[in-house]
């Protein structure tokens, strides 16, 4: 359905790869398939992302529907760090995606303020990246534009075959089944928050 993305290179020269998030990168199957981190076809993936993460449980703590605290990014990182033997010279970094277009957010009615917010912090992000790379030189620090990939989908979804903003699970119902929508590759989200796993695929 989609062309996939091509890295710069044919084939990925890393064996492995350590992962922090949320449950965009959470490989515990919050979308319908495998999701972006799955398909670089990396041999070793060592993933501490958790659904519902927040950026540090110190400013906002975030608990999954059972009631169980679960792992800001900053306490992913800092479990790593204390369990291995540093010596990390790539980091790839993905900005916020367009927080207005979540499903989530359409009945907030509030898209010039939430935009206006994703833009700040992807901003402070890339500079806060440029610092980190002036100050280790020796060290690779990357930043992906999901914000303006996500973007462009939306402004030019008959390309991508993308035709509903919505999403194409109904998660918040109170049905135990969830009903999955006749033709499910038309949508970019496949719930409130997740992107539909096909989506994925672009981000390669």
């Amino acid at each position: 359905m989609f062309n996939i993305y091509k890295t710069q290179s044919e084939e990925i020269p890393y064996d492995t790869i350590v992962c922090f998030g949320d449950s965009n990168s959470d490989t515990g199957r919050f979308s319908n398939g495998k999701i972006w981190i799955e398909k670089l076809g990396i041999s070793k993936l060592i993933n501490y992302a958790y659904e519902s993460a927040t950026t540090d449980n110190n400013l906002i703590t975030d608990v999954t529907a059972f009631q169980l605290i679960v792992s800001g990014i900053r306490q992913q990182i800092t479990t790593y760090k204390n369990t291995t033997d540093l010596s990390v010279k790539y980091f790839l970094i993905v900005n916020q995606p367009p927080f207005q277009a979540y499903p989530s957010a359409l009945s907030l009615n509030m898209n010039d303020y939430l935009n206006k917010l994703t833009l700040e912090h992807n901003n402070n992000l890339s500079n806060s990246i440029q610092t980190l790379q002036s100050n280790y030189s020796n060290i690779s620090f990357k930043l992906f534009d999901v914000y303006s990939l996500i973007e462009n989908i939306l402004i030019n979804g008959s390309t991508y075959k993308i035709n509903s903003r919505t999403n194409c699970w109904n998660t918040s119902s109170n049905n135990t089944v969830v009903q999955l929508s006749l033709t499910p590759d038309t949508y970019l989200y496949i719930d409130e928050y997740q992107f539909y796993y096909a989506c994925t695929s672009i981000d390669c």
